[in-house]
């Protein structure tokens, strides 16, 4: 699904607003800011506490125009070459949405490889954005998808406009940025608002996910944001020596981790851990049975 954010200058986005986005997005985070007349471009942040930390000192401090997108994965490496924005030419780009022409790259995203060309294109024709029948040729090539640019000067181009929406001066690509709000016990320098001893009610039972539930709205149902919001149930019956095994795995995994800050949640982590899962669902001790709600 992804997030996409235009955030004007001397704006300000509630946090709870961005724990949202993140939370249903968290394959990769960044932010463009405009400053003095140049674009600056900070991503590849896979906590939320390290994306709100260098957000809240690039913008807040100085109230300064941003471009923000929390990424959902759905073609190309989960990394920071893949997080938006995109330098294109001058601007910073970010975009929600899929292009199926450009999504059958296994490394590069279908966002990046038409950055790409954009980027290249617009060092031959540098007014190229200026131009009006241009952008309504992208608006047509896109399709649905919604795509913003950051321009040095602090002001935004957003194709598809209208199929996202304004609220408090900010515009979102979609209604994602409101469908969670923070716990009240977090802190910058750890999202986790669980105690460090955890039991098997801390882990969602989405299909193929068992990802670390962060809230007490996420223990009370047993699903992440991401799992919940696409309807995603699974059934699960398994020994106590099986969640043992996995609570132990999440407690000790942040020490190989080597992503700054990490708390057991980010991409190469999740990806580590549901590989392991996998293989404990081959054996015989429980079963997973699949429902749509």
């Amino acid at each position: 699904m992804c997030l996409l954010i235009t955030k004007p200058r001397g704006i300000h986005i509630p946090d709870d607003y961005l724990y949202s986005g993140y939370e249903i997005n968290s394959h990769g985070a960044g932010f463009a800011i405009a400053k003095d007349n140049k674009v600056q471009i900070h991503k590849g942040f896979f906590t939320f506490e390290s994306f709100l930390k260098a957000y809240k000192k690039m913008t807040e401090d100085q109230e300064l125009p941003a471009l923000i997108h929390f990424r959902l994965a759905t073609s190309g490496y989960k990394d920071k070459d893949n997080c938006h924005p995109f330098q294109v030419g001058p601007y910073a780009m970010g975009h929600n949405g899929i292009i199926n022409s450009l999504s059958d790259s296994y490394i590069k995203s279908d966002t990046r490889l038409l950055a790409d060309k954009l980027h290249y294109a617009i060092k031959d024709v540098p007014d190229l954005l200026d131009d009006p029948t241009f952008l309504e040729n992208l608006e047509e090539f896109i399709g649905y998808n919604k795509i913003a640019f950051l321009r040095p000067d602090g002001d935004f181009i957003i194709l598809h406009e209208k199929a996202g929406s304004w609220d408090g001066g900010v515009w979102y690509s979609n209604g994602g940025y409101k469908s969670r709000r923070m716990p009240g016990n977090y802190t910058e320098e750890s999202s986790c608002s669980l105690p460090v001893t955890r039991n098997k009610s801390h882990f969602c039972k989405g299909s193929g996910c068992f990802k670390l539930l962060r809230s007490q709205t996420d223990i009370e149902t047993g699903y992440c944001v991401h799992c919940a919001t696409n309807h995603l149930v699974v059934t699960v019956q398994e020994d106590e020596a099986w969640y043992e095994n996995r609570v132990s795995f999440w407690e000790n995994r942040t020490k190989k981790c080597t992503v700054e800050n990490c708390d057991g949640t980010c991409t190469n982590c999740q990806e580590h851990f549901n590989g392991i899962i996998m293989e404990e669902a081959s054996k015989d001790n429980f079963t997973i049975d699949y429902e749509n709600i």
